[in-house]
């Protein structure tokens, strides 16, 4: 018997070196041949044996997402591209400890951002789409690896080209704006400005103009959903920033609006909860959850007890699906 063991042992090493080695490595032969799809099998057919090996996932992200540029690079559509990205996404979301992953995901993010930049949309909201994907992957890339030169380049070109053309559409349509009296072209004025100083931070006119358009906007309930609410007014006292708000519910079911999901961002990062007990000291205390029926509106005081000698740069709703709503203050 102890023979028949040690011949079994001797045949299945056998049968694997016939086969080439363990499913990982036939994957890694099959990367380096540029078979994705063979590689993916195979990498699929080790984890599901090894589920917790740390290597197995970053394998089988770079091989999807390689997938997804060979058949890019061959048919010219995008979305094969994007969706084999979506794999690899699932396997790793944020940079590892290995730089050589790092480095070789990050110059694929680079190559599907440029896809995006020369893809031809359909419509102008796709258009939009693709902008905003390229410059997302192009700071993705980054995130990856800081000296993705292609990456930076690349990024730095579209600020450059597009600051200026953002700028003056958004002092466009605070013109006309203030001519019109029209909430929605105020609501457009900050999208494009604040687009400029995403691509130019600290210029001191699209600052200013920043400053006086979210004068206007932080009263103004969008019509977005499924919560949105505005600042109907705010002031600072002995400590606290009070601030009167008005929410709605942009839904077609009844939802529940939680104080304690309102938050302060301050200038220094640091971001600020309600504070129950000094709201509780207004008539019109928003200090527990509400029920708010569909396109109606919630009034309400909140409270917060800020540092002194800090800066609110804005306040933040967080719906129950993590989607966050912003009102900026000038």
């Amino acid at each position: 018997m102890r023979y028949l063991s040690i011949l079994g042992i001797v045949t299945i090493f056998i049968l694997l070196y016939a086969c080439g080695g363990s499913e990982m490595e036939q994957g890694d032969k099959s990367y380096a041949e540029a078979n994705y799809t063979l590689a993916i099998n195979h990498y699929l057919k080790f984890k599901k044996d090894h589920p917790d090996d740390p290597k197995i996932k970053s394998k089988l992200a770079l091989a999807y997402f390689q997938k997804g540029k060979e058949l890019y690079t061959k048919t010219k559509n995008i979305k094969s591209f994007a969706g084999n990205y979506a794999k690899a996404e699932s396997y790793v979301e944020s940079p590892g400890e290995d730089p050589n992953f790092n480095k070789a995901f990050s110059s694929l993010l680079y190559e599907l951002a440029i896809a995006y930049q020369n893809a031809r949309p359909e419509n102008e909201v796709q258009k939009e789409q693709y902008f905003n994907n390229t410059l997302d992957y192009l700071n993705l890339a980054l995130e990856f690896d800081g000296d993705n030169e292609q990456a930076e380049t690349a990024l730095q070109k579209i600020y450059d080209e597009n600051f200026e053309a953002m700028f003056n559409k958004g002092v466009d349509f605070y013109k006309r704006a203030r001519r019109e009296k029209n909430n929605d072209l105020y609501l457009s004025a900050e999208y494009y400005l604040s687009r400029a100083d995403h691509f130019n931070p600290g210029d001191p006119k699209t600052e200013e103009y920043l400053s006086k358009v979210r004068k206007q906007t932080l009263s103004i309930l969008k019509n977005s959903g499924p919560v949105s609410f505005c600042v109907v007014g705010y002031k600072k006292d002995k400590g606290y920033f009070l601030t009167d708000i008005t929410a709605s519910n942009f839904t077609s079911a009844t939802m529940e609006i939680d104080p304690n999901n309102f938050q302060l961002e301050l200038d220094d990062g640091s971001l600020i909860n309600m504070d129950g007990k000094k709201t509780a000291d207004f008539d019109k205390a928003l200090t527990t959850k509400t029920a708010l029926e569909p396109r109606k509106l919630l009034d309400g005081v909140l409270a917060f007890k800020v540092p002194a000698k800090t800066k609110v740069l804005a306040m933040i709703y967080t719906n129950e699906d993590g989607r966050e709503v912003r009102k900026y203050f000038p």
